[in-house]
């Protein structure tokens, strides 16, 4: 069965109508894969709200599959999307970021590369740019390598964040000194970096209003559960093949050391919370995702964590970072024909008074 669905913008109020059909569906039908159709012409837009420009729906493959029992399993219990917990927006956006693009990162460096799941600082600074002012202070509660606190600074903005990690926090700290202060100035004029930057060695759930008097901003990409754990994934025998780290880290904290499902969403929904108590009223935090296949099953990652965080922030239109250099690979062939991810979600929510 294939569905083609949009989600809605209503009197000013973002609906997220495609899941939920995908979710209400997924109660009888496994839900195989998920598709993005984009659109080149521009959505009518709002006026003091944030909507993006371009256009996209949905493609979504669902299949009966012989164990009924496995469709109950892939998606949450009481998991549908609370639209009457929607508010409108308090702080008044205009549209500058299209529903999707395509993105491809510089080579990363030495440094970056030890890294198994680095996110780009071009990405970083598209929504810098956007959702935040000159000197206003960017948080990411998992650094890693540095990668929002390099673009954030470079955009003129203060960088602050944490990592759980002390070898990627020393990287992410190295990284920031060289850019404020280079050892060795360039032979070319650069940009002198007037703003600050604070990272703590600490795990997110354990900060609070000392650590960071004022967060204007948040932007992150939280781990994809534990899939970094999956062996004879492609991407850890290459980096086993050159001597890489192939996970976050080996403790037991770690976000990406969780093997629960529902556990893993209820402590990524429980530091993003306690993160938006800290921020600025009004103020925006945008959350780089995507939804997982693992093991024959589509665990809708994207969905299930808005739906937990809708009823204490409010969710803004979708926006897609599209991949078009991805190979792609029939997984499953010969039973039922699953493709790639193409696309990483961008959630954007805003912060309530």
């Amino acid at each position: 069965l294939c569905i083609l669905a949009q989600n809605k913008d209503i009197d000013k109020k973002f609906y997220p109508f495609a899941w939920d059909i995908a979710k209400n569906v997924g109660k009888f039908l496994s839900l195989k894969d998920e598709k993005i159709i984009c659109l080149n012409r521009s959505s009518p837009g709002y006026k003091g709200i944030f909507k993006p420009k371009k256009g996209h729906f949905y493609q979504l493959f669902f299949r009966k599959d012989e164990d009924d029992d496995r469709n109950k399993k892939t998606f949450k219990k009481n998991n549908l999307i609370k639209n009457k917990s929607q508010k409108k927006s308090i702080k008044l956006t205009d549209s500058l970021i299209d529903s999707w693009f395509i993105l491809k990162p510089q080579r990363r460096n030495k440094t970056e590369i030890l890294h198994p799941a680095k996110y780009p600082e071009d990405l970083v600074n598209l929504f810098v740019n956007k959702f935040s002012l000159k000197n206003d202070f960017v948080f990411d509660p998992m650094s890693g390598t540095g990668s929002t606190q390099i673009a954030a600074l470079k955009a003129g903005r203060n960088a602050i964040g944490t990592e759980l990690s002390s070898f990627f926090c020393n990287i992410a700290q190295e990284r920031c000194n060289e850019l404020v202060n280079p050892t060795q100035k360039s032979l070319f004029e650069t940009d002198q970096i007037n703003n600050s930057f604070k990272l703590i060695k600490v795990d997110a759930r354990k900060i609070n209003k000392k650590d960071f008097k004022k967060i204007d901003y948040v932007i992150t990409s939280p781990p994809y559960w534990d899939m970094l754990n999956m062996i004879g994934a492609e991407n850890q025998a290459k980096r086993i093949d050159q001597g890489l780290q192939t996970n976050y880290s080996e403790d037991k904290e770690d976000y990406g050391n969780i093997e629960d499902y529902d556990l893993f969403i209820n402590e990524l929904k429980d530091i993003y919370i306690k993160i938006s108590k800290l921020m600025t009223p009004g103020s925006f935090m945008t959350i780089v995702v995507k939804n997982i296949k693992k093991k024959g099953r589509n665990y809708p990652f994207a969905w299930d964590l808005s739906n937990e965080l809708i009823p204490h922030m409010t969710l803004c239109n979708e926006t897609f970072w599209c991949q078009d250099d991805i190979s792609i690979a029939p997984f499953g062939y010969g039973n039922t024909w699953v493709s790639n991810t193409f696309h990483q979600y961008c959630l954007t929510f805003q912060v309530r008074d």
